[in-house]
């Protein structure tokens, strides 16, 4: 119900999930090579193209490096450098995971969450972005607090999710908060709230924010415009 709210009264996240939009990226690859390479200083081969990275990440997973197991895993997902094989990557991801590492326990959190390589899960989706949380990732914080949506009793968890991030300068939940305060769901309708909101995000450049600020003062604009009809 509290979902339905969300989605019908305005105040509603980008999406249903941040991930979605898919954080995983190989950014980070070559300077995670370059620590793992201080780690394993007898590896004297060179890791310069992307199959000697394939072979030096095959290397340290194999010894038991959660961040290597992760990259991977990603590999294998994305069939970068090797052929895609989503029970290699669910193999990794897995390890990873169990192994403390925040991103992998994101990604093992995604693959529950849409069913890829394992079977669809919400419980198992929901455990493992919660101990991403727990340690601080955004994605797996904005992702549990819509999960939390769809939860017959779940809006409270959520909307704590939403400030904890709001306060973090994430702009999708300062956004939401805006939108809650806007349209009085989840929290006591504030329009002096749902303006500082906006605000906070719209100065990320945060599209939706922008428009909502000035939706909002066309609404009090309207409104002020009124009153003064009845007072004439």
């Amino acid at each position: 119900m509290i979902a339905l709210l969300l989605f019908t009264s305005g105040c509603q996240t980008a999406s249903r999930h941040d991930l979605d939009r898919d954080p995983f990226t190989m950014a980070d690859l070559r300077d995670t090579v370059e620590e793992l390479r201080e780690q394993f200083p007898y590896y004297h081969t060179p890791v310069i193209h992307d199959n000697q990275v394939l072979i030096f990440l095959k290397f340290a997973a194999e010894r038991n490096s959660p961040a290597a197991q992760y990259y991977l895993g990603l590999l294998y997902y994305y069939g970068q450098s090797v052929k895609k094989d989503l029970d290699e990557c669910v193999y990794w991801i897995r390890r990873a995971a169990n192994a403390e590492h925040t991103k992998a326990q994101l990604f093992y959190g995604f693959l529950y969450l849409k069913g890829i390589g394992v079977a669809k899960n919400f419980n198992k989706a929901k455990g493992w972005l919660q101990k991403a949380a727990a340690k601080g990732n955004s994605h797996a914080k904005w992702s549990l607090a819509n999960i939390y949506l769809m939860e017959a009793n779940g809006g409270k968890k959520a909307l704590g999710l939403f400030r904890e991030l709001a306060k973090d300068n994430h702009p999708e939940a300062q956004f939401t908060l805006g939108q809650c305060y806007r349209y009085g769901t989840l929290l006591k309708k504030n329009l002096d709230k749902a303006e500082y909101w906006y605000k906070r995000a719209a100065k990320q450049n945060h599209a939706k924010s922008i428009e909502a600020l000035e939706a909002l003062r066309r609404y009090r604009q309207k409104q002020w415009d009124k009153r003064k009809e009845l007072v004439a």
